[in-house]
């Protein structure tokens, strides 16, 4: 399996562990660093370089990992398939499309859901929860959406985007902007 390129997990053993899968990547550098202790942590991501707060309990690691897989499994593998479709494929048929739009408003409103009255996804600081989260979600024209319409997901990103170091993602990878199409 290789949704990502390979991580290279080093930080408990001497003996390295590849993971290529970004909720295992993240979960399990959320455990090492609970291992050791550790309050805050620096993290790249592809939105910035962000500190973050782990998580104070086992219940509280336990809502972390649950947003982790919703976003592996429905939040970002629907929401960065439409944006997909919508720039960078050539003719995508309109109904895959439409299905796609579909399920990710239904992550969306999931999502929007959950933050109302919160100000992070798990507790009052950001957690790696918010940063797995929140990636594609920055891609609002990419995607056709108008955060307006999802008050709650529209404050949460302007949380994160008040944190020191953040940068809009396209700020961090190189041939922005993409070419226009011919």
């Amino acid at each position: 399996m290789a949704d990502i390129p390979s991580y290279c997990n080093s930080f408990a053993t001497a003996s390295s562990h590849h993971e290529n899968d970004t909720g295992e990547a993240l979960e399990s550098t959320e455990e090492v660093l609970y291992a050791d202790n550790m309050i805050k942590i620096p993290v790249e991501t592809p939105t910035a370089t962000l500190r973050y707060a782990l998580a104070p309990d086992e219940a509280g690691r336990r809502e972390i990992l649950r947003w982790l897989l919703f976003d592996n499994h429905k939040l970002t593998s629907y929401t960065a398939t439409y944006r997909y479709l919508r720039v960078l494929a050539k003719n995508p048929d309109p109904a895959v499309m439409a299905e796609f739009r579909r399920r990710a408003e239904s992550a969306w409103n999931i999502l929007g859901a959950h933050l109302d009255g919160r100000r992070f996804v798990v507790g009052d600081e950001i957690t790696i929860a918010d940063i797995s989260l929140c990636g594609y979600l920055f891609f609002d024209d990419e995607i056709g959406v108008d955060w307006d319409g999802y008050p709650s997901i529209r404050d949460w990103l302007a949380r994160i985007r008040s944190e020191p170091g953040w940068k809009h993602p396209y700020e961090l990878m190189p041939g922005h902007p993409l070419p226009a199409s011919a």
